[in-house]
């Protein structure tokens, strides 16, 4: 039996400097330099070789920056940004399966402003029937006619604090 807990706030049009809408953005806290096994791009240049290079239960963190690429997440692990107005994904390809691709058990994704160009921003899939799966403190917005979050087959993930925006979309946020 799949459940989730979700949490949404749907913003149509916001300004990047109003700190007064539904989601908490900045109650994020970033971890400290002690709690990272993995410094982006201290470590390495791009997330994704960050998380290639990283084992189950690691922590990632990436520093403030804009990153241009589309990131896998195939591993459970943390992976935290600076914060959704200082560390921004911007997705490379317009086709499925997004900007953020999580097909991983037991991770956290938090603290980023992800901008996606395709299908997807974000999407949970259900590859590795993944569960136990936190996404939090995130600006999220969805490529042109696309989804902020897609959610397919999940159990016990929790979306929370996030900001989803569309583009033209016909549905911002998506389970299925």
């Amino acid at each position: 039996l799949a459940f989730a807990f979700l949490l949404f706030v749907f913003v149509p049009n916001v300004n990047a400097d109003n700190n007064k809408i539904g989601a908490k953005l900045q109650s994020f806290q970033n971890l400290n330099k002690k709690d990272c096994d993995i410094n982006i791009p201290k470590d390495f240049q791009t997330i994704q070789e960050g998380i290639n290079s990283a084992s189950n239960g690691d922590t990632i963190c990436v520093n403030k920056g804009i990153y241009n690429e589309d990131v896998l997440i195939n591993k459970s692990i943390r992976l935290s940004g600076k914060g959704a107005k200082k560390t921004t994904i911007n997705g490379q390809t317009s086709a499925w399966p997004g900007t953020v691709y999580i097909t991983a058990k037991n991770v956290i994704f938090e603290g980023f402003f992800v901008n996606g160009i395709g299908e997807s921003a974000v999407q949970i899939d259900v590859n590795d029937s993944p569960y136990d799966a936190t996404i939090q403190y995130n600006w999220i917005k969805a490529g042109q006619e696309g989804m902020a979050l897609q959610l397919d087959s999940i159990q016990n993930t929790f979306v929370q604090n996030n900001i989803f925006e569309g583009n033209n979309s016909p549905h911002v946020v998506r389970e299925s």
